[in-house]
């Protein structure tokens, strides 16, 4: 989750050795960099308050529909997942709120 702005600075000031916390980044295979890449896109759906608010159900299954997962079992696990994904980064934000 700490990645994302700061990778291409990484990149761009590690020169020809990679920076150190570049050597820690997790490898992700293509089933992974997908369901990334769902949490990423309904990253953007959860409501604003004072605390990290979830991202609803209805919005995982609007997203089942626009894209055509019709599926009951690979709907399933998409809601399992990116619900699992986004219990960990309200955990991660919350840590980060406690310091």
């Amino acid at each position: 989750m700490e990645w994302g702005a700061r990778e291409d600075f990484l990149i761009g000031i590690s020169g020809s050795e990679p920076a150190a916390p570049l050597m820690e980044k997790p490898e992700l295979d293509e089933i992974e960099k997908y369901y990334w890449c769902v949490f990423h896109e309904l990253n953007t759906s959860r409501p604003l308050g004072f605390a990290v608010g979830f991202i609803p159900i209805s919005e995982i299954l609007a997203y089942c529909q626009l894209y055509g997962i019709d599926d009951m079992d690979e709907r399933a696990d998409l809601v399992y997942i990116v619900e699992e994904m986004d219990s960990e980064f309200a955990r991660h934000f919350s840590k980060k709120g406690d310091n």
